[in-house]
C-alpha cells in the first residue's frame, strides 16, 4: 500500500456510504454541501458505489466513481485531500498527515452496542480494528452519549469527536426540506398526500454483514386499523429491511420501499416509526412524531448484543408483543410521549440543532486553507 504514496494529493473529495452500498447518509449530505459550495469548484469528488444504478443517482459533472476493493479504490483514498465515509477508513492504508479523515459514522443515540462494548463475538467487536483512531482527523457525534460510549467502543480519543449532530439529521429542522422529502415519497410510490403513512424498519439480528431473518410478521391490516381509529386518517405501511438482508418482502398489504436510496427521506415523509432498536429511533425522534419500538425478541437482543441504556427510557413507545403494539396505537398520548421523547435528549446531551453539515463543511474549507497555506 506504501507504493502508492507516489501519487501526489490531488483537489479531491472522497466519500462512501456503506462501503459503496448506498448513495446516502452523512456523507451524502456533506457531498450536497461541498458540491454546491463555489469554494470547492476546483475540486473533483469521487464516490465509492459498487452498483452502476446507484451511481445514476449521483451528478456526474465533476464526480467519478470507483468499486470497493478495486485498484481506483485504493488509489482515491490514498490520494485525496479529503475522505468522508459513514464507517471508516481501515488502518491497511497508510494515510498522510495532510490528508482529512472525517468518520460521519451511521447512527446516532446510544442504543445497541457495537465494537469492544458488545456482549459477544458477533462481528461488531473487530470494529475498533477497522477504524483507525491514530488516522481519524474528525469523528462527527450526535451527543455527549454517544461520544462516551464510542469512544471506548473503537478506541477513539474524545478530543477527535466533533460535538456537532448528524448532518443527515439537518433535514428535520427545515420545514421546506421536509415537505420536499415527503413529496418525493409519495411521487415514487403513488401515495395520496392525505395518507397517513407509517413506516416499519427493523434492524438485523445475528453477525455483521449477514441478517438472520425473523419468521415474526406483523399483521398490516391490524397496523392499518389501530393507526385509523387512533388518527383518522387513511394508513398506509412502508417497509424498509435492513441493507443486510436482501431477502423479499413478506407484506403482501404493504408498499416494499427497500430501493428507495435514502432512508432520511422515508423518515421525513412518514407520520409514525416501527422499529426496533434501529438507531433510526434517534433521527425520528427529532421530528416529534409517534416512534413505536417492537422489542419483541428483546430478551434474545440483549443477552447477544446488549444496550448501552435501557431500552424502556429510549425515545419511542416500547412494546413486546403485537397486540401491546396495536394497544399502544390506538392509547397513543401525544403529551405522554413528547415528554419521554425530551428526557432522552435532554439525558444524552444532544447536540443535534440542525447545523451539522455547515459547521462540518466551514471546518473542511479551513482545514484546507490551513494546509495549502503550509504548503
Amino acid at each position: 500500500m506504501m507504493v502508492l504514496r507516489v501519487f501526489p494529493l490531488r483537489k479531491a473529495f472522497f466519500f462512501s456510504s456503506y462501503e459503496g452500498k448506498q448513495y446516502s447518509c452523512n456523507p451524502k449530505a456533506v457531498f450536497d454541501a461541498l458540491y454546491l459550495d463555489s469554494r470547492f469548484s476546483d475540486f473533483n469528488f469521487i464516490w465509492e458505489i459498487n452498483n452502476v444504478k446507484t451511481q445514476a443517482l449521483c451528478p456526474f459533472n465533476r464526480v467519478s466513481f470507483v468499486r470497493h476493493g478495486s485498484l481506483k479504490y485504493y488509489i482515491a483514498i490514498m490520494t485525496c485531500s479529503c475522505l468522508v465515509t459513514n464507517s471508516g477508513i481501515s488502518p491497511r492504508f497508510p494515510l498522510r498527515k495532510k490528508q482529512l479523515n472525517i468518520n460521519t459514522w451511521h447512527g446516532g443515540g446510544g442504543f445497541k452496542k457495537v465494537g469492544r462494548a458488545a456482549n459477544s463475538d458477533i462481528g461488531e467487536n473487530t470494529l475498533e480494528h477497522s477504524v483507525s483512531s491514530s488516522q481519524t482527523s474528525i469523528f462527527v457525534s450526535s451527543s455527549e452519549l454517544f461520544t462516551e460510549v464510542m469512544s471506548f467502543s473503537i478506541d477513539m480519543p474524545k478530543e477527535k469527536f466533533l460535538p456537532i449532530g448528524m448532518p443527515r439529521n439537518d433535514i428535520f429542522f427545515s420545514r421546506k426540506s421536509l415537505e420536499a422529502a415527503r413529496k418525493r415519497v409519495v411521487q415514487q410510490y403513488e401515495i395520496n398526500e392525505s395518507c397517513y403513512i407509517i413506516l416499519y424498519a427493523p434492524t438485523y439480528r445475528g453477525a455483521v454483514g449477514s441478517d438472520v431473518v425473523s419468521d415474526n410478521v406483523l399483521s398490516v391490516r391490524n397496523l392499518k386499523e389501530s393507526f385509523r381509529i387512533r388518527f383518522g386518517r387513511t394508513p398506509v405501511v412502508l417497509i424498509r429491511k435492513h441493507y443486510f438482508n436482501d431477502q423479499d418482502s413478506d407484506y403482501d398489504d404493504a408498499i416494499d420501499v427497500n430501493d428507495y436510496p435514502d432512508m432520511q427521506d422515508l423518515l421525513a415523509a412518514s407520520d409514525a416509526l416501527i422499529t426496533d432498536y434501529s438507531s433510526s429511533i434517534w433521527d425520528y425522534g427529532l421530528t416529534g412524531k409517534p416512534c413505536f419500538i417492537y422489542a419483541f425478541d428483546l430478551d434474545d437482543y440483549a443477552r447477544e448484543r446488549g444496550f448501552y441504556t435501557e431500552p424502556r427510557d429510549w425515545p419511542g413507545v416500547l412494546v413486546r408483543t403485537e397486540e401491546e403494539l396495536n394497544q399502544a396505537i390506538r392509547e397513543f398520548d401525544v403529551k405522554k410521549y413528547h415528554s419521554r421523547v425530551d428526557l432522552y435528549y435532554r439525558k444524552a446531551r444532544s447536540f443535534e440543532d440542525g447545523t451539522a453539515t455547515q459547521v462540518l463543511v466551514e471546518k473542511i474549507g479551513r482545514w484546507l486553507d490551513l494546509r495549502d497555506n503550509d504548503e
